[in-house]
């Protein structure tokens, strides 16, 4: 029998047996590229969806000594100190005649109170240390609102300073918030624990008044911002959360990175079986040795050259969001000439699933605090109330 038949059978056979085991596992080519990887897997890790998920999930190890290390021992694990729990993978090779290396990538996540199957200490862990931010947020947010009442009865002079000083410190406290929740929000993804809440929704409109959104917010920031969506309906069910969170992140890097002469251009279509958007903008650009790195968690690049940026998760989430919701995300981009970022949800439509509450890009500007505000706290300036 053909030797490349066997190993097929063989990794046919392991499938199987996988499949039925109900735990994550993920079959990987001799370049780490997944072939196949279980539902279990995939929701515990997003990023497992993706062809090149193990090497988000095996992110800042040289494969190179991976592969040595299996070479040398027959099996290699790590075990990676995170904010909230420890991350531990193990890589054992597969058999192969064929000469190409296969391998079996075996995820696992634990704290001292829950696991990857049962993640109660993760979960508590999280919802303490929301707690703990967003109790002194809400004390600085409320005393800036009476501070900016008593700066209103100043005179001319005086009241323009304390307004500017005020605003700083709300702006600060917007990044304070955002940095928090993202950091939050990319913990839940990257260790399954933001479930998906399909909603039926006619996708369409509910873009466009997103859009409509961003634009008045962009355009005060001095940022045109356009928008292309078609105007027939279409009904998909789609986690609408998911999906403003990478819009967010995009138009956040679309704004944050600008130059004079920026416009942001937005384009919707259906394609196949799929929804695109892209996002292009004339921004500062990206360098070509940046751009491997960009969706990679807690790297941060300013092309101003500030060392201290920001945590560097805002791609990161987009991604991991794109691939919960069943799509591919990529970018392009040339230095001094702007950035393409275009991502892909996937268009179907579940009758059994919940109807949608949508709001209006009134209600996104009149929240004070709505997602999109404060993902574009640092390009455009947060209200001050």
């Amino acid at each position: 029998m053909d030797t490349s038949l066997q190993n097929d059978q063989f990794l046919d056979r392991l499938v199987q047996m996988a499949s039925t085991a109900g735990l994550p596992y993920v079959f990987t080519d001799e370049n780490f590229n997944i072939i196949w990887s279980s539902e279990a897997a995939r929701t515990s890790q997003p990023c497992l969806s993706l062809p090149d998920g193990v090497h988000v999930l095996l992110d800042g190890y040289d494969f190179d000594q991976i592969r040595g290390e299996i070479d040398a021992h027959g099996v290699f694990s790590t075990v990676n100190d995170a904010m909230f729990l420890q991350r531990s993978v193990t890589v054992l090779p597969l058999p192969d005649q064929s000469g190409h290396a296969r391998y079996l990538v075996q995820p696992s996540f634990f704290t001292r109170q829950g696991t990857g199957l049962h993640p109660e200490g993760t979960a508590l862990a999280l919802s303490a240390f929301g707690s703990q931010y967003r109790v002194p947020l809400t004390a600085i947010f409320s005393s800036l609102s009476l501070l900016r009442q008593n700066a209103e009865q100043q005179d001319e002079q005086q009241r323009g300073k304390s307004l500017e000083y005020l605003q700083s410190i709300n702006q600060n406290a917007y990044l304070i918030l955002r940095a928090c929740d993202w950091m939050t929000t990319y913990t839940r993804l990257s260790q399954g624990l933001w479930p998906s809440l399909p909603r039926r929704v006619e996708i369409f409109g509910y873009l466009r008044e997103l859009f409509e959104a961003a634009a008045r917010i962009s355009e005060s920031a001095g940022i045109p911002l356009t928008f292309s969506i078609p105007t027939e309906p279409l009904v998909i069910s789609c986690d609408l959360a998911k999906l403003s969170m990478a819009i967010h992140n995009i138009l956040s890097n679309s704004m944050r990175y600008t130059r004079p002469d920026n416009v942001i251009e937005v384009k919707v279509r259906k394609i196949r079986s799929y929804v695109s958007v892209s996002i292009v903008d004339r921004g500062r650009g990206i360098p070509a040795k940046v751009q491997p790195h960009v969706f990679q968690p807690y790297y941060s690049f300013d092309p101003s050259g500030q060392p201290f940026t920001g945590n560097g998760l805002g791609l990161a989430i987009a991604k991991s969001c794109v691939a919960a919701l069943g799509g591919t995300i990529t970018l392009i981009s040339e230095e001094n000439k702007g950035t393409t970022v275009l991502f892909t949800i996937d268009a179907k439509d579940d009758p059994s699933a919940p109807e949608a509450v949508e709001s209006t890009a009134a209600e996104y500007l009149s929240d004070r605090f709505s997602t999109l505000r404060i993902a574009l706290c640092d390009a455009a300036v947060p209200p001050l109330r």
